[in-house]
């Protein structure tokens, strides 16, 4: 079963879960809903009401994995600190950095139960972490390391558990990938690349290890504006095709019918073929020799997906530079370290994804509200998700 949160993630289900939370009289059972965690006693599931008898509203919850949650404060901070970061100002971004923090969050999550699993030694990890909460000290002092924490929104007890957490997601990886980050316990992966799989690399990957070539392309743009329909613009765009097919001259054809880019005569900068960002035009540019010219392609932006069609000419191309030689002794060591890092990567995600497959995930339905509004029409920026 899939979520939209996590697309890549299969998962066992979405049952409510319910948690152990520290109250005045000891450990009472949470049932987490839509809105808050609470301390009393309710039906399984049953919605939460701060205002009746026997419940204390402590915090919203933004989604849970088996036993760890994910706060409203904390989902919220890290939201509002990667779109700033990301520079979002499209809802078709802001949905990207909120699928992003949520899966990020969620897997977090399920990184710091697997790490605790692993039954190491309570004595080395409570040593690594007095460490650690040493070192950091020392380095940043006593004033900015407590600023640090308050700006996270943490006190001292809980910055020695963010950094226990931490270290239990670090166990994780160093178990999944077979590294030995830590110094604890014994690798159980072959982390030897063999030359057979990295010549194999090579030669799959040798046309992007190169300098890339560069390209300049002609954009001939129809729009539904100027034609007065959708399918006006569908109409004219494939005559326009048919006249070229059939000899009629590109730079023609644009001064009669382009609605778009007409003082630079729809000319592009001469870009690297990888920065051409619309997988169309680079998928054109790749192939196409110059002066070939494009189907009729849908062009738009998020707020209108489909403006019109697009006819686009190959003008230019400057030839890149070939991959280095396989023998190169620098280029091979740079190789073997990305291959290596993929494989980490790969690894970390199969262990990550079982994991996941193994748990019960909940995700507050606001987020998914947002989620499943960003597959309608896009609009207006919906802000951050609300509680």
């Amino acid at each position: 079963m899939s979520h939209p949160l996590l697309p890549r993630t299969p998962l066992a289900g979405l049952a409510l879960a319910s948690f152990l939370v520290a109250g005045e009289s000891g450990l009472a059972q949470v049932p987490v809903t839509g809105t808050s965690i609470g301390t009393g006693t309710a039906p399984a599931g049953a919605d939460l009401d701060p205002g009746e008898a026997g419940w204390e509203r402590i915090e919203g919850v933004a989604l849970a994995v088996d036993r760890e949650i994910v706060r409203w404060s904390d989902f919220l901070r890290l939201y509002q600190r990667a779109a700033q970061q990301q520079g979002v100002s499209t809802r078709s971004e802001q949905d990207a950095v909120l699928g992003g923090v949520a899966r990020s969050l969620a897997a977090g999550r399920a990184r710091v139960q697997a790490g605790a699993e692993l039954q190491l030694p309570l004595e080395a990890v409570e040593g690594r972490v007095a460490q650690i909460l040493e070192d950091k000290r020392d380095s940043m002092g006593l004033l900015a390391y407590g600023e640090s924490l308050r700006a996270d929104g943490l006190d001292p007890l809980g910055g020695a558990d963010e950094i226990r957490q931490e270290f239990y997601r670090f166990a994780f990886i160093d178990e999944a990938t077979g590294r030995t980050q830590l110094g604890l316990g014994r690798p159980r992966v072959d982390r030897y690349l063999r030359p057979r799989q990295l010549m194999a690399a090579y030669d799959e990957s040798k046309g992007r290890l190169g300098e890339p070539p560069q390209v300049q392309l002609q954009l001939l743009d129809i729009t539904a504006a100027a034609t007065g329909s959708l399918q006006g613009a569908r109409e004219l765009a494939d005559q326009i095709h048919a006249d070229l097919t059939a000899g009629a001259d590109f730079e023609e054809q644009f001064e009669e019918f382009a609605a778009r880019f007409r003082e630079q005569r729809g000319r592009t900068d001469l870009a690297r073929l990888d920065q051409v960002r619309e997988p169309a035009l680079q998928e054109f540019a790749f192939r196409a020799a110059v002066g070939d010219f494009s189907d009729p392609v849908p062009f738009g932006t998020d707020q209108n997906p489909v403006e019109g069609f697009r006819i686009v000419r190959l003008i230019d191309r400057v030839e890149g530079a070939p991959a280095p030689p396989f023998t190169n002794p620098e280029f091979q060591s740079e190789l073997r370290s990305q291959v290596e890092r993929n494989l980490d990567d790969r690894r970390l995600e199969r262990a990550e994804n079982v994991r996941l497959d193994q748990s019960s995930l909940w995700v507050h339905p606001a987020i998914e509200r947002q989620l499943q509004a960003s597959a309608q029409p896009a609009g207006p920026m919906l802000g951050p998700p609300a509680p």
